[in-house]
């Protein structure tokens, strides 16, 4: 089952048809339950990079029955991170949609029926939204970008500032201290 917006044009003299995908794709797993493969593969790869010891271990088939917009926006994996057994709740949208007090609630509900850490995974999110998440302490991961685990004491982030050259450093001689220099090197200096 694939689930995506297409838009397509069928030109009927030289019968050729254009699709245009407009979401991203979601396939079913086994449970029924959708799942972004591409960003749980992303997830995936980037835990495994920086901490070495994440597997996912299946779908959660109690998702099924958890309230419709629970299942309805995202789709959920579990996993296992260092010594935790894990839920993920993989959003389905490409960027952050609810707030961070109401991802609060959601999981709150969906730990009621997952006795361990819960998981936001998000493909993109807003450093406003990243702020709110941290300060909600809300674990959550966005591939590539940052990995926030209270629940094991973890925040990593993959910003990098370039470096700019400082002005202190000298980039030639002036003419006076390359005569000075000279005159040392010829042992003439008195």
């Amino acid at each position: 089952m694939i689930e995506s917006v297409c838009v397509g044009n069928i030109d009927s003299h030289s019968n050729n048809a254009t699709v245009t995908v407009r979401k991203p794709c979601y396939m079913s797993d086994f449970s029924g339950i959708l799942v972004n493969h591409e960003l749980i593969a992303a997830l995936g790869r980037y835990i495994n990079d920086v901490l070495a010891d994440f597997e996912l271990t299946g779908d959660w088939p109690v998702a099924e029955s958890l309230p419709l917009y629970l299942q309805g926006g995202y789709g959920y994996h579990r996993a296992h991170l260092g010594d935790h057994d894990c839920l993920l709740m993989v959003d389905k949208e490409l960027q952050q949609q609810d707030t961070a007090s109401r991802l609060k609630k959601y999981m709150g509900i969906v730990a009621q029926h997952f006795h361990g850490p819960v998981i936001y995974v998000v493909q993109d999110t807003t450093s406003y939204n990243r702020k709110h998440l941290i300060e909600q302490r809300i674990a959550f991961v966005v591939p590539g970008k940052q990995l926030y685990l209270p629940f094991a004491a973890i925040d990593l982030r993959e910003s990098f500032r370039q470096l700019e050259p400082t002005d202190n450093e000298p980039k030639s001689l002036s003419p006076v201290a390359q005569q000075i220099f000279i005159l040392a090197l010829y042992g003439r200096a008195h």
